[in-house]
């Protein structure tokens, strides 16, 4: 067989179009400290600003080296190793501009196993090196504003659920007067009602804050799956019958009753979602379809919001669970602060799932949740119900407590609750006053405010545990921080116990009684709230009595949740049915709009 002839040059001149045009830089130079260039590709000359092959191979290797000592490090370990690959290295070019550089390179031995050379590679990093910079910035920028905000938040959750605290606190204390008139009892009503209103809005910005700075918990207990679906059917089926719905709970039978997962969180998810239903909803019927999931070895709650609502748009969608949003179908209400479905999805994926949507304009949503669970044969550990304290147990000795805030309503709110009930109290403005007052009074217990200026809460208490008579006493700090780490750093200072504010008498009285070991009187449920024992149960018969179109603004004002309006109306009817109207007072102060509608429903039957 004839073997072809190559023509002459033929490999040589490829391999010289190859190098010649390869966009990145290929050299050859000898070795040693004055090494010098053999031979380097036109890519090369072009990245190091040369003018041509031969003026850069008349220049020495250290030449291109920003720093000495690089290249003595590149060098021995090239010359060590044999070959190096992709290392990083500050390089000149011939105007004296700096450029990052990749290069790897290998050492070409001769027959005696002596380096004749090194053949290199050279690749122009600068680009990605300024993009790695800028990111860098950037990544530092956004956590400086992370801390910025975090701290912007801490200070807002101290600011604003202080004051807070006392608004619901006096007006608990002043719903206890037996004194009052339905009228007063009314405005404390509103009162309560607006400030627990305000707080939960406040939570959502809290709680939207703490996931996107990577601080929101999971708290798993044992829970009762049946009964929280079975609450939150009472909870909305008032609500859907208000709007002429019709609402279904399928699946309960599927599912199974005990659960581990994060029940607090569930309840927010299903509660956020069938609200937005009831919200969107105009018409037709809402269904909330459970179930589960197995895969491999985990189970997951499926729980799927179905309604026949406004819809959303296909554009809408993506963004439809970042925060501050809604869907421009559903402007129709500014109501809340458009954080629920971004607060439900980050809970879903918390607690090991994810929410999808699917949904058409004008024929309504389909909202999937997917929650991982465990199931379990343990009944959860039911809490004992709230009750109302009147006083100490006969006997015990007279108890004193300090109560340390620098808010005068706040010191004020907290020994208010505790003389009340018998114990002795004295109060301080800040950290250093308390250690006085702790030196010469000899509290029993301290109720410790955390943030306060001059001294605060923590440098307080470890001060006070530093004193010999200090080191057991009971110290109770109050904080209106939601943080996690600010649990720990109180649990750290030395404190047995904390409540947050704003905080319920109970959550007061619990604490001090797992500190000191007191016991209660409590007052009696059937004396909590009193009842006239000739007054006749309202029905939806008792309305039979009121006009139609009276009975119609009632249903009207109460689906509009309208309460000035509502109790104009119920004035208008006082000189007529004055019993009728003091118990629809009743429920309108107690804002129980449902109740209210059910019973009208009752009497239109």
């Amino acid at each position: 067989m004839l073997k072809k002839k190559s023509k002459p040059g033929g490999k040589n001149k490829y391999r010289h179009i190859f190098v010649s045009n390869i966009p990145v830089g290929l050299y050859r130079n000898t070795s040693g400290p004055k090494g010098h260039f053999i031979s380097g590709n036109p890519a090369i000359v072009k990245m190091f600003g040369y003018d041509s092959v031969e003026e850069f191979m008349n220049i020495s290797v250290s030449d291109i080296y920003i720093d000495p000592k690089e290249r003595k490090d590149f060098s021995e370990r090239l010359i060590t190793k044999g070959q190096v690959s992709d290392i990083n290295l500050r390089l000149k070019k011939k105007d004296g501009t700096m450029i990052w550089a990749s290069v790897s390179a290998r050492a070409v031995y001769n027959k005696a196993g002596q380096i004749k050379y090194f053949d290199g590679m050279v690749e122009d990093i600068t680009l990605r090196k300024q993009m790695e910079k800028q990111l860098e910035e950037a990544r530092k920028t956004a956590e400086t504003s992370n801390r910025t905000k975090s701290m912007f938040l801490a200070n807002m959750s101290h600011e604003i659920r202080t004051p807070m605290n006392a608004i619901l606190g006096f007006a608990q204390l002043m719903q206890k007067d037996r004194t009052l008139t339905a009228e007063q009892r009314k405005h404390l009503e509103i009162i309560s009602h607006s400030g627990e209103h305000l707080l939960t809005l406040i939570n959502d910005i809290l709680d939207m804050s703490k996931i996107e700075a990577g601080r929101m918990t999971f708290t798993p207990v044992t829970f009762d799956l049946h009964t929280l679906l079975l609450d939150i059917e009472m909870m909305f089926r008032v609500r859907t019958d208000a709007k002429g719905l019709l609402f279904k709970v399928e699946g309960m039978n599927e599912i199974p009753e005990f659960v581990v997962t994060d029940e607090g969180k569930v309840r927010q998810i299903l509660i956020n979602l069938l609200g937005n239903a009831v919200k969107f909803t105009d018409k037709g019927s809402i269904l909330l379809q459970v179930g589960m999931e197995k895969k491999e070895e985990q189970i997951f709650f499926i729980a799927e919001i179905i309604d026949t609502g406004t819809g959303i748009s296909r554009d809408d969608i993506p963004r439809l669970f970042h925060a501050f949003q809604q869907s421009s179908t559903r402007t129709q209400t500014i109501e809340g602060t458009g954080l629920g479905l971004a607060i439900s999805r980050e809970f879903a994926r918390l607690l090991g799932g994810d929410i999808e949507v699917r949904s058409k304009v004008n024929e309504g949503s389909c909202f999937r949740v997917k929650i991982k669970i465990q199931e379990t044969k343990n009944k959860p550990v039911t809490a004992a119900p709230e009750k109302h304290v009147i006083g100490l147990q006969p006997g015990l000795n007279l108890y004193r407590i300090l109560v340390v805030d620098d808010k005068p309503e706040n010191r004020l709110l907290l020994s208010e609750i505790l003389r009340a009930v018998g114990f002795e109290t004295r109060e301080s403005a800040d950290g250093s006053e308390a250690i006085s007052e702790f030196q010469t009074w000899k509290p029993h217990l301290i109720m410790m405010d955390i943030r306060m200026p001059a001294m605060d809460g923590y440098e307080a208490i470890r001060r006070i545990r530093a004193i010999p008579e200090g080191a057991g006493i009971p110290i109770i700090a109050v904080t209106a921080s939601l943080w996690e780490e600010d649990r720990q750093k109180i649990k750290e200072s030395g404190a047995n116990l904390y409540i947050r504010k704003p905080f319920r008498e109970y959550e007061v009285f619990d604490a001090i009684g797992t500190c000191l070991g007191v016991k209660y009187v409590y007052e009696e449920k059937d004396k909590i709230q009193p009842t006239q024992t000739d007054e006749i149960p309202l029905t939806g018969e008792s309305l039979k009595v009121l006009p139609e179109d009276t009975v119609s603004r009632l249903r009207e004002a109460s689906i509009s949740l309208d309460f000035d309006r509502l109790m104009e109306i119920i004035e208008n009817i006082t000189p007529q049915f004055p019993q009728l109207a003091e118990q629809l007072k009743k429920l309108a102060a107690d804002f129980q709009f449902d109740t209210l509608l059910k019973l009208i429903s009752e009497k239109s039957a």
